[in-house]
Protein backbone atom coordinates (compact mmCIF):
# COMPACT_ATOMS: atom_id res chain seq x y z
CA UNK A 1 0.00 0.00 0.00
CA UNK A 2 1.08 3.49 -0.98
CA UNK A 3 3.00 5.37 2.05
CA UNK A 4 0.34 8.49 1.17
CA UNK A 5 -2.75 5.60 1.86
CA UNK A 6 -1.25 4.64 4.75
CA UNK A 7 -0.76 7.96 6.69
CA UNK A 8 -4.58 8.58 5.59
CA UNK A 9 -5.73 5.58 7.39
CA UNK A 10 -4.01 6.39 10.46
CA UNK A 11 -5.27 10.05 10.56
CA UNK A 12 -9.00 8.57 9.76
CA UNK A 13 -8.68 6.43 12.57
CA UNK A 14 -7.40 8.85 15.19
CA UNK A 15 -10.15 11.37 14.07
CA UNK A 16 -13.01 8.38 14.56
CA UNK A 17 -11.33 7.31 17.88
CA UNK A 18 -11.41 10.92 18.98
CA UNK A 19 -15.14 11.58 17.97
CA UNK A 20 -16.33 8.56 19.40
CA UNK A 21 -15.20 9.81 22.40
CA UNK A 22 -17.53 12.43 23.81
CA UNK A 23 -15.75 15.57 25.41
CA UNK A 24 -16.35 15.18 29.16
CA UNK A 25 -17.18 18.50 30.75
CA UNK A 26 -18.82 20.56 33.90
CA UNK A 27 -22.35 20.51 34.18
CA UNK A 28 -24.83 22.31 36.61
CA UNK A 29 -28.14 20.67 37.74
CA UNK A 30 -30.55 22.81 39.55
CA UNK A 31 -31.13 20.68 42.86
CA UNK A 32 -33.47 22.88 44.78
CA UNK A 33 -36.56 20.72 44.51
CA UNK A 34 -34.92 17.95 44.57
CA UNK A 35 -35.06 15.63 47.41
CA UNK A 36 -32.45 13.46 49.07
CA UNK A 37 -33.06 10.52 46.99
CA UNK A 38 -33.13 12.19 43.64
CA UNK A 39 -30.18 13.64 44.34
CA UNK A 40 -28.22 10.56 45.40
CA UNK A 41 -29.76 8.62 41.86
CA UNK A 42 -27.80 11.37 40.09
CA UNK A 43 -24.62 11.10 42.50
CA UNK A 44 -24.70 7.02 41.58
CA UNK A 45 -25.55 7.19 38.09
CA UNK A 46 -22.31 5.40 36.54
CA UNK A 47 -22.36 8.33 33.62
CA UNK A 48 -21.31 10.99 36.21
CA UNK A 49 -17.41 10.82 36.50
CA UNK A 50 -17.33 12.85 39.87
CA UNK A 51 -19.74 15.28 41.57
CA UNK A 52 -19.70 18.64 43.83
CA UNK A 53 -22.55 19.61 46.01
CA UNK A 54 -24.01 23.05 46.94
CA UNK A 55 -26.98 24.41 48.76
CA UNK A 56 -28.91 24.69 45.62
CA UNK A 57 -26.49 22.77 42.52
CA UNK A 58 -25.47 19.94 41.68
CA UNK A 59 -22.50 19.65 39.57
CA UNK A 60 -21.12 16.88 37.65
CA UNK A 61 -18.59 15.84 35.38
CA UNK A 62 -19.92 13.95 32.34
CA UNK A 63 -20.80 14.42 29.06
CA UNK A 64 -24.27 15.77 27.66
CA UNK A 65 -24.79 12.27 25.90
CA UNK A 66 -24.39 11.42 30.05
CA UNK A 67 -26.82 14.13 31.43
CA UNK A 68 -29.31 13.06 28.44
CA UNK A 69 -29.12 9.48 30.28
CA UNK A 70 -29.88 10.77 34.07
CA UNK A 71 -32.35 12.84 32.90
CA UNK A 72 -34.02 10.25 31.35
CA UNK A 73 -33.54 8.01 34.10
CA UNK A 74 -35.22 10.57 36.79
CA UNK A 75 -38.20 11.28 34.49
CA UNK A 76 -38.75 7.29 34.64
CA UNK A 77 -38.89 8.53 38.18
CA UNK A 78 -41.03 11.22 37.80
CA UNK A 79 -38.46 13.32 38.25
CA UNK A 80 -37.82 16.19 36.12
CA UNK A 81 -34.48 18.09 36.52
CA UNK A 82 -33.17 21.16 35.29
CA UNK A 83 -29.62 21.57 33.83
CA UNK A 84 -27.32 23.07 31.73
CA UNK A 85 -23.28 23.32 30.33
CA UNK A 86 -21.43 25.78 32.33
CA UNK A 87 -20.74 28.98 29.63
CA UNK A 88 -18.17 29.47 29.25
CA UNK A 89 -17.51 25.93 29.49
CA UNK A 90 -14.70 25.62 32.70
CA UNK A 91 -11.59 23.92 32.16
CA UNK A 92 -11.55 20.89 34.46
CA UNK A 93 -7.96 20.96 35.48
CA UNK A 94 -8.52 24.35 36.68
CA UNK A 95 -11.50 23.96 39.05
CA UNK A 96 -10.69 23.99 42.77
CA UNK A 97 -12.22 25.26 46.32
CA UNK A 98 -11.27 27.93 48.80
CA UNK A 99 -12.69 29.24 52.26
CA UNK A 100 -14.72 32.34 51.46
CA UNK A 101 -13.30 35.21 52.99
CA UNK A 102 -14.16 38.91 52.67
CA UNK A 103 -10.36 39.68 52.52
CA UNK A 104 -10.23 38.41 48.87
CA UNK A 105 -10.66 41.29 46.86
CA UNK A 106 -10.55 42.73 42.96
CA UNK A 107 -7.06 41.39 42.68
CA UNK A 108 -7.90 37.81 43.92
CA UNK A 109 -10.93 37.32 41.77
CA UNK A 110 -9.02 38.45 38.80
CA UNK A 111 -7.09 35.34 39.19
CA UNK A 112 -10.11 32.95 39.32
CA UNK A 113 -13.76 33.00 38.55
CA UNK A 114 -16.20 31.97 40.49
CA UNK A 115 -18.59 29.59 39.89
CA UNK A 116 -20.63 29.26 43.36
CA UNK A 117 -20.58 30.09 46.65
CA UNK A 118 -21.83 27.65 49.26
CA UNK A 119 -21.12 26.88 52.91
CA UNK A 120 -18.78 29.51 53.54
CA UNK A 121 -16.80 28.56 50.51
CA UNK A 122 -16.24 29.20 46.59
CA UNK A 123 -16.07 26.75 43.86
CA UNK A 124 -13.93 28.51 41.66
CA UNK A 125 -11.85 28.24 38.18
CA UNK A 126 -8.04 29.46 38.36
CA UNK A 127 -7.16 31.24 35.44
CA UNK A 128 -4.02 31.76 33.88
CA UNK A 129 -0.74 29.31 35.60
CA UNK A 130 -2.24 27.72 38.68
CA UNK A 131 -0.03 27.53 41.71
CA UNK A 132 2.89 25.14 42.35
CA UNK A 133 1.32 21.67 43.55
CA UNK A 134 -1.73 22.58 42.74
CA UNK A 135 -4.07 19.32 42.12
CA UNK A 136 -7.61 19.97 40.10
CA UNK A 137 -10.81 18.13 41.63
CA UNK A 138 -11.58 15.12 40.37
CA UNK A 139 -13.52 13.63 43.29
CA UNK A 140 -16.76 13.85 44.82
CA UNK A 141 -16.93 16.87 47.23
CA UNK A 142 -20.09 17.99 49.23
CA UNK A 143 -20.04 22.04 49.91
CA UNK A 144 -22.83 22.45 51.68
CA UNK A 145 -26.16 20.66 51.90
CA UNK A 146 -29.39 22.41 51.80
CA UNK A 147 -32.34 21.19 54.37
CA UNK A 148 -34.43 19.55 51.38
CA UNK A 149 -31.72 17.95 50.07
CA UNK A 150 -30.79 16.44 53.77
CA UNK A 151 -31.57 12.96 54.89
CA UNK A 152 -32.06 13.54 58.82
CA UNK A 153 -30.41 10.07 60.86
CA UNK A 154 -32.77 11.00 63.06
CA UNK A 155 -36.88 12.52 62.55
CA UNK A 156 -37.86 14.43 65.94
CA UNK A 157 -41.73 13.53 66.66
CA UNK A 158 -42.26 14.76 69.90
CA UNK A 159 -40.87 18.11 71.55
CA UNK A 160 -40.91 18.46 75.31
CA UNK A 161 -43.49 20.61 76.98
CA UNK A 162 -41.03 22.67 78.73
CA UNK A 163 -38.76 23.16 75.15
CA UNK A 164 -41.88 24.52 73.72
CA UNK A 165 -42.64 26.97 76.20
CA UNK A 166 -39.25 27.97 76.26
CA UNK A 167 -39.65 28.46 73.35
CA UNK A 168 -42.02 30.91 73.15
CA UNK A 169 -40.71 32.76 75.59
CA UNK A 170 -37.85 34.30 73.36
CA UNK A 171 -37.84 37.77 73.55
CA UNK A 172 -35.86 39.36 69.71
CA UNK A 173 -36.74 42.73 71.04
CA UNK A 174 -34.47 41.97 74.40
CA UNK A 175 -31.84 40.70 71.96
CA UNK A 176 -32.18 43.34 70.22
CA UNK A 177 -31.73 46.02 72.96
CA UNK A 178 -28.56 44.21 74.08
CA UNK A 179 -26.94 44.41 70.85
CA UNK A 180 -27.67 48.27 71.15
CA UNK A 181 -25.64 48.37 73.83
CA UNK A 182 -22.85 45.81 72.86
CA UNK A 183 -22.22 48.15 69.83
CA UNK A 184 -21.65 51.32 71.80
CA UNK A 185 -18.56 49.79 73.05
CA UNK A 186 -15.50 49.56 71.16
CA UNK A 187 -14.94 45.65 71.35
CA UNK A 188 -11.77 45.21 70.24
CA UNK A 189 -9.83 43.14 72.10
CA UNK A 190 -6.73 45.53 72.96
CA UNK A 191 -9.66 48.80 73.40
CA UNK A 192 -10.23 50.02 77.08
CA UNK A 193 -13.91 49.49 76.27
CA UNK A 194 -13.39 45.61 75.41
CA UNK A 195 -13.11 45.70 79.30
CA UNK A 196 -16.41 47.90 79.90
CA UNK A 197 -18.32 45.54 77.87
CA UNK A 198 -16.47 42.09 79.68
CA UNK A 199 -17.63 44.01 83.23
CA UNK A 200 -21.49 44.47 81.75
CA UNK A 201 -21.38 40.72 80.25
CA UNK A 202 -20.39 39.92 83.61
CA UNK A 203 -22.73 42.17 85.57
CA UNK A 204 -25.81 40.97 83.27
CA UNK A 205 -25.20 36.77 84.35
CA UNK A 206 -24.40 37.48 87.83
CA UNK A 207 -27.98 39.54 88.02
CA UNK A 208 -29.69 36.11 86.68
CA UNK A 209 -30.66 33.44 89.27
CA UNK A 210 -28.66 30.29 89.43
CA UNK A 211 -25.63 31.59 87.94
CA UNK A 212 -22.17 31.05 89.10
CA UNK A 213 -20.21 33.82 86.64
CA UNK A 214 -16.17 34.40 86.60
CA UNK A 215 -13.60 35.56 84.39
CA UNK A 216 -11.02 33.00 82.51
CA UNK A 217 -8.12 35.01 81.88
CA UNK A 218 -5.26 33.89 79.16
CA UNK A 219 -2.52 34.99 77.33
CA UNK A 220 -1.50 35.32 73.77
CA UNK A 221 0.86 36.77 71.79
CA UNK A 222 2.53 38.66 74.91
CA UNK A 223 -1.11 39.99 75.66
CA UNK A 224 -3.12 39.17 77.81
CA UNK A 225 -7.34 39.14 77.89
CA UNK A 226 -10.08 37.01 79.68
CA UNK A 227 -13.08 34.76 78.83
CA UNK A 228 -16.71 35.61 80.63
CA UNK A 229 -18.10 31.91 81.61
CA UNK A 230 -21.24 31.72 83.43
CA UNK A 231 -22.48 28.09 84.42
CA UNK A 232 -25.25 26.52 86.12
CA UNK A 233 -24.67 23.08 87.80
CA UNK A 234 -27.39 20.55 86.85
CA UNK A 235 -29.94 19.16 89.30
CA UNK A 236 -29.76 15.62 88.20
CA UNK A 237 -27.14 15.43 85.83
CA UNK A 238 -24.21 17.72 86.89
CA UNK A 239 -21.40 15.72 84.98
CA UNK A 240 -23.34 16.37 81.95
CA UNK A 241 -22.30 19.63 80.33
CA UNK A 242 -23.43 21.68 77.53
CA UNK A 243 -21.77 24.99 76.29
CA UNK A 244 -23.36 27.52 74.20
CA UNK A 245 -21.08 30.05 73.11
CA UNK A 246 -19.94 33.45 71.12
CA UNK A 247 -17.55 35.60 71.15
CA UNK A 248 -17.61 38.98 71.94
CA UNK A 249 -14.80 41.11 70.68
CA UNK A 250 -14.92 42.93 67.12
CA UNK A 251 -12.57 44.43 64.82
CA UNK A 252 -12.94 46.92 61.69
CA UNK A 253 -10.34 48.54 59.55
CA UNK A 254 -9.77 51.11 62.69
CA UNK A 255 -10.28 49.34 65.49
CA UNK A 256 -7.88 51.76 67.90
CA UNK A 257 -11.15 54.40 66.81
CA UNK A 258 -14.31 52.69 66.15
CA UNK A 259 -15.40 48.80 66.22
CA UNK A 260 -18.93 48.37 66.81
CA UNK A 261 -19.43 44.66 65.58
CA UNK A 262 -22.85 44.94 65.65
CA UNK A 263 -23.16 41.31 63.27
CA UNK A 264 -20.39 40.59 64.37
CA UNK A 265 -20.83 39.66 66.63
CA UNK A 266 -22.86 41.61 69.22
CA UNK A 267 -25.54 39.51 67.50
CA UNK A 268 -24.08 36.27 68.66
CA UNK A 269 -23.34 37.76 72.56
CA UNK A 270 -26.81 39.24 72.99
CA UNK A 271 -28.23 35.32 71.83
CA UNK A 272 -26.21 34.23 74.89
CA UNK A 273 -27.79 36.68 77.07
CA UNK A 274 -31.18 36.09 75.92
CA UNK A 275 -30.66 32.35 76.21
CA UNK A 276 -29.25 32.39 79.29
CA UNK A 277 -32.23 35.06 80.85
CA UNK A 278 -35.08 32.19 79.98
CA UNK A 279 -33.19 29.38 80.78
CA UNK A 280 -32.62 31.21 84.53
CA UNK A 281 -36.63 30.77 84.72
CA UNK A 282 -36.56 27.18 85.18
CA UNK A 283 -33.24 25.39 87.00
CA UNK A 284 -31.49 22.61 84.55
CA UNK A 285 -31.42 18.83 85.12
CA UNK A 286 -27.58 19.28 83.37
CA UNK A 287 -25.10 21.46 83.75
CA UNK A 288 -25.35 24.50 81.04
CA UNK A 289 -22.29 26.71 80.66
CA UNK A 290 -22.55 29.92 78.57
CA UNK A 291 -19.30 31.59 77.37
CA UNK A 292 -18.30 35.15 75.99
CA UNK A 293 -15.17 34.51 74.19
CA UNK A 294 -12.73 37.20 73.84
CA UNK A 295 -10.01 37.34 71.45
CA UNK A 296 -11.60 35.50 68.82
CA UNK A 297 -10.99 38.17 65.99
CA UNK A 298 -6.91 37.39 66.67
CA UNK A 299 -7.32 33.79 66.05
CA UNK A 300 -9.43 31.89 68.27
CA UNK A 301 -7.56 32.18 71.14
CA UNK A 302 -10.32 32.65 74.05
CA UNK A 303 -11.80 29.37 73.21
CA UNK A 304 -8.68 27.57 72.61
CA UNK A 305 -7.38 28.22 76.00
CA UNK A 306 -10.52 27.29 77.39
CA UNK A 307 -10.93 24.09 75.64
CA UNK A 308 -7.01 23.30 76.18
CA UNK A 309 -8.04 24.03 80.15
CA UNK A 310 -11.16 21.40 79.58
CA UNK A 311 -8.85 18.83 78.28
CA UNK A 312 -5.90 19.50 81.49
CA UNK A 313 -8.87 19.06 84.22
CA UNK A 314 -10.45 16.21 82.89
CA UNK A 315 -13.77 17.88 81.57
CA UNK A 316 -14.00 17.67 77.66
CA UNK A 317 -15.08 14.11 77.87
CA UNK A 318 -17.79 15.31 79.96
CA UNK A 319 -19.33 17.85 77.61
CA UNK A 320 -21.79 16.54 75.58
CA UNK A 321 -22.88 19.39 73.03
CA UNK A 322 -21.79 22.64 72.39
CA UNK A 323 -23.47 25.52 69.95
CA UNK A 324 -21.25 28.73 69.35
CA UNK A 325 -23.25 31.66 67.49
CA UNK A 326 -21.29 34.27 65.44
CA UNK A 327 -23.14 36.74 62.79
CA UNK A 328 -26.86 35.63 63.21
CA UNK A 329 -28.62 38.62 62.64
CA UNK A 330 -28.46 39.84 58.85
CA UNK A 331 -30.14 38.60 56.12
CA UNK A 332 -29.62 40.27 52.49
CA UNK A 333 -33.33 39.06 51.41
CA UNK A 334 -36.51 37.73 52.58
CA UNK A 335 -35.26 34.71 52.71
CA UNK A 336 -34.38 33.96 56.21
CA UNK A 337 -31.64 31.17 56.35
CA UNK A 338 -29.10 29.97 58.48
CA UNK A 339 -25.65 27.94 57.99
CA UNK A 340 -24.72 25.05 60.59
CA UNK A 341 -21.40 24.24 60.47
CA UNK A 342 -19.79 21.42 61.90
CA UNK A 343 -18.17 17.87 61.15
CA UNK A 344 -19.98 14.81 59.61
CA UNK A 345 -18.71 12.84 63.05
CA UNK A 346 -21.52 15.46 64.90
CA UNK A 347 -24.53 15.07 62.62
CA UNK A 348 -26.98 14.46 65.63
CA UNK A 349 -26.72 17.89 66.30
CA UNK A 350 -27.13 19.04 63.20
CA UNK A 351 -30.91 16.50 62.82
CA UNK A 352 -32.33 18.45 66.65
CA UNK A 353 -31.32 22.09 65.18
CA UNK A 354 -32.76 20.66 62.16
CA UNK A 355 -35.49 19.35 63.47
CA UNK A 356 -36.15 22.63 66.00
CA UNK A 357 -36.09 24.82 62.77
CA UNK A 358 -38.69 22.60 60.60
CA UNK A 359 -41.10 23.01 64.12
CA UNK A 360 -40.38 26.41 65.46
CA UNK A 361 -39.20 28.69 62.59
CA UNK A 362 -39.07 29.66 59.23
CA UNK A 363 -35.74 29.09 58.33
CA UNK A 364 -34.46 27.85 55.41
CA UNK A 365 -31.73 25.58 56.54
CA UNK A 366 -28.12 24.44 54.60
CA UNK A 367 -25.33 22.27 56.65
CA UNK A 368 -21.91 21.99 55.83
CA UNK A 369 -18.87 19.62 57.00
CA UNK A 370 -16.07 22.47 55.94
CA UNK A 371 -15.28 23.95 59.32
CA UNK A 372 -13.35 26.74 60.00
CA UNK A 373 -12.59 30.25 61.55
CA UNK A 374 -15.06 30.91 64.53
CA UNK A 375 -15.31 29.28 67.89
CA UNK A 376 -16.37 25.99 67.00
CA UNK A 377 -13.37 24.76 65.76
CA UNK A 378 -10.93 23.96 69.21
CA UNK A 379 -13.91 21.90 70.02
CA UNK A 380 -14.51 20.12 67.19
CA UNK A 381 -10.59 19.65 66.40
CA UNK A 382 -10.29 18.12 70.27
CA UNK A 383 -13.48 15.29 69.00
CA UNK A 384 -15.68 17.64 71.84
CA UNK A 385 -19.50 17.54 69.52
CA UNK A 386 -19.61 20.99 68.24
CA UNK A 387 -21.63 23.27 65.61
CA UNK A 388 -21.45 26.60 64.59
CA UNK A 389 -25.07 28.63 63.90
CA UNK A 390 -24.16 31.02 61.26
CA UNK A 391 -26.75 33.17 58.89
CA UNK A 392 -26.46 31.65 55.60
CA UNK A 393 -25.82 35.22 54.01
CA UNK A 394 -22.17 35.63 55.83
CA UNK A 395 -20.62 36.32 52.44
CA UNK A 396 -22.60 39.32 51.47
CA UNK A 397 -22.34 41.44 54.49
CA UNK A 398 -21.00 44.75 53.37
CA UNK A 399 -20.34 46.08 56.81
CA UNK A 400 -18.26 43.10 57.80
CA UNK A 401 -14.86 44.23 60.06
CA UNK A 402 -15.80 47.58 59.66
CA UNK A 403 -16.96 50.86 61.62
CA UNK A 404 -20.30 50.60 59.63
CA UNK A 405 -21.49 47.55 61.63
CA UNK A 406 -24.00 48.85 63.24
CA UNK A 407 -27.18 47.51 64.84
CA UNK A 408 -29.35 49.65 61.78
CA UNK A 409 -28.14 46.42 59.68
CA UNK A 410 -29.90 44.23 62.25
CA UNK A 411 -32.68 41.68 60.98
CA UNK A 412 -34.84 41.34 64.37
CA UNK A 413 -36.58 38.45 62.68
CA UNK A 414 -33.45 36.59 61.53
CA UNK A 415 -32.29 36.80 65.01
CA UNK A 416 -35.92 35.70 66.65
CA UNK A 417 -35.96 32.67 64.22
CA UNK A 418 -32.31 31.58 65.21
CA UNK A 419 -32.81 31.89 68.48
CA UNK A 420 -35.94 29.98 68.89
CA UNK A 421 -34.07 27.38 66.89
CA UNK A 422 -31.33 26.83 69.44
CA UNK A 423 -33.38 27.62 72.48
CA UNK A 424 -35.31 24.65 71.24
CA UNK A 425 -32.42 22.20 70.88
CA UNK A 426 -30.96 23.49 74.95
CA UNK A 427 -33.88 22.73 76.09
CA UNK A 428 -33.82 19.19 74.52
CA UNK A 429 -30.65 18.71 75.83
CA UNK A 430 -31.12 20.15 79.62
CA UNK A 431 -34.51 19.66 80.77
Amino acid sequence: MHIRSVLFLIIMAILISSTSQPSKELFEINISQLDYHSVKKIKDDNQTIFWIQTEDKLYIKSTTQGVYSIENTLIENGVKISWSLLHPKVDLEKIDIINLSHSHGESDQNNYRIINISGRQSLIERKGNTPNGFNPINKNITMAIAAKNSKLTKQKTQWKPTTIKMVEKIDSQLWLDNIEKLASWNRYTFSPEHEKAAAWLFEYFENLPFFEVTKFPFSFEGKSSHNIVAKIIGSTKPDDIYVIGAHFDSISESPHFSAPGAEDNASGTAALLELARNISTKRPDSTIIFIGFSAEEQGLYGSSEWVEKMIADNISNKIKGVITMDMIGWTKDDDLDCLVETSERFEPIVDLLFNAAADFTTLRMVKTYNYWGSDHVPFIRNNIPAVLVIENDYSSYPEYHNSMDTPSNIDINQGKETLRMVMAVISEWIY
